[in-house]
C-alpha cells in the first residue's frame, strides 16, 4: 500500500492548486469512445461459419472425440466363490 499512488487525486489536486492561483485548466478532448465488442453476433457469425463447413470435416472431429475408452472403474470387485467367516 505504501508504493500505490492514486493518479487520479494526484491530478485533481493539481487542477484544484491551478484553480487557485488563477490558471485556466487544461481541458483535454478526448476521441470518440470505442465501440463495444458485440459477443452475440461473434457467437452467431461463428456458428454460422461451422454450419457452412463441410459435412466430412465436422464428423471426423466427433468421430475423434468418441475413440476414447471408457473409464474403468477402481471400486471394490466382490470376491466370488470365497466364504469368509
Amino acid at each position: 500500500p505504501s508504493q500505490f499512488h492514486d493518479q487520479y487525486q494526484e491530478a485533481f489536486f493539481e487542477i484544484v492548486k491551478a484553480k487557485m492561483e488563477g490558471e485556466k485548466p487544461v481541458i483535454v478532448e478526448q476521441d470518440d469512445a470505442p465501440q463495444a465488442f458485440n459477443f452475440m453476433d461473434a457467437l452467431k457469425e461463428s456458428v454460422a461459419k461451422v454450419s457452412k463447413a463441410p459435412a466430412t470435416a465436422r464428423k471426423t472431429k466427433k468421430a475423434a472425440a468418441k475413440k476414447k475408452p471408457p473409464a474403468k472403474s477402481v471400486g471394490s470387485k466382490k470376491k466370488r466363490g470365497r466364504k469368509t467367516g
